[in-house]
């Protein structure tokens, strides 16, 4: 199992946990924690199969549990005292983005709690999507539909601000999750970030809670961020009670869209620089005229053809990594129609 954010093969045990769970259950038990050899990050290392039987566990169990318990703690998509400080946190953070004609998104929006909380603010182009259907059955609001982070069903570019409120440590593949949250923000576009703080960690609590796949710093939110043309501009540290007399270190980020970085040149040279330099740090769009080399693949990323960087915005960038070829292609980039800055290496 790789790196779920710089895609690195190598990583070493960081901690083994033995745990329990009930007789037929879907959760599973023991927790196995890694640590990239390359940025950090800490994650649970689970089997394929293990990760099917975690999708089971939150429709038969776990939100089931949550809809049973009437208490006063702070649950997915609830609107107790302890959980509507928690969104006066959030929206406090968020509000210098927003105007009260914003398209707000929130995956895994739960029951729609802070939806409704928007809503009784005036906001009103609000939507939340959610996976689990015992949710969506019991919203509280009329806008949230069944749906996932990893293909969200709406079109290119139709929301302002993205909201991923305690979301993003249950996911598994990160980097799928970022390329649609990228796709469906508008240029300019926000998307705010939630998590608890590994950093701040002060009770075994947060790793045996077994939903969180991953193990959130700043560093490596950051990380996640330039991989995934977003920026990181803002960040926030705060506390909030959770359950009983524990605390939920919050881990609060926002990332705003940033512009296109072409790569064009997917050969010799190309392969010494992205090892070697920040080229490994950015979600590329890779470019290579080569037919042989439109067949493969590069870290999972398709090699386009030129004629992409036709509909290439002026903000864009072109990395031009073919350096025995940088002025012929730097002039067909030009008459190509490419509008933005060219960079050489």
């Amino acid at each position: 199992m790789a790196c779920p954010i710089c895609n690195c093969s190598y990583s070493d045990q960081f901690d083994f946990i033995l745990c329990e769970s009930f007789d037929n259950s879907f959760l599973y038990r023991d927790i196995c924690i890694h640590k990239c050899n390359h940025c950090g990050h800490l994650f649970n290392k689970l089997t394929i199969e293990k990760l099917k039987e975690l999708q089971l566990y939150y429709e038969d169990e776990y939100a089931i549990n949550n809809l049973s318990v009437d208490d006063n703690t702070d649950r997915p998509g609830s609107e107790n005292v302890f959980t509507i400080e928690r969104y006066t946190q959030l929206f406090s953070f968020i509000s210098p983005y927003l105007n009260k004609d914003s398209r707000i998104l929130d995956i895994g929006c739960a029951r729609g709690g802070f939806l409704n909380f928007l809503i009784e603010k005036g906001f009103r182009n609000v939507y939340g999507i959610d996976p689990i259907k015992n949710y969506v059955d019991n919203a509280i609001i009329k806008n949230v539909k069944l749906g996932s982070v990893y293909s969200i069903p709406l079109d290119d570019n139709s929301i302002d601000i993205v909201i991923l409120d305690q979301v993003l440590e249950h996911l598994y593949d990160l980097n799928t999750a970022m390329i649609e949250i990228y796709r469906v923000l508008d240029k300019g576009g926000i998307c705010y970030i939630g998590v608890p703080d590994a950093e701040r960690y002060n009770d075994i609590y947060y790793y045996i809670m077994r939903e969180h796949l991953q193990h959130f710093k700043l560093n490596t939110l950051k990380l996640l961020a330039e991989r995934s043309r977003f920026e990181l501009i803002d960040h926030n540290k705060s506390e909030s009670d959770m359950i009983g007399t524990l605390k939920l270190p919050n881990l609060s980020v926002l990332l705003k869209v940033r512009n296109e970085i072409y790569c064009w040149g997917i050969g010799r040279e190309f392969m010494y620089l992205y090892p070697n330099t920040r080229l490994k740090n950015l979600n590329l769009i890779l470019v290579d005229d080569t037919p042989a080399k439109q067949k493969l693949t590069f870290k999972g990323m398709k090699i386009h053809n030129s004629d992409i960087l036709k509909n290439a915005s002026e903000d864009s960038f072109l990395i031009i990594t073919a350096l025995v070829h940088k002025e012929v292609l730097r002039k067909k980039a030009r008459e190509i129609g490419y509008k933005g800055e060219i960079i050489d290496v």
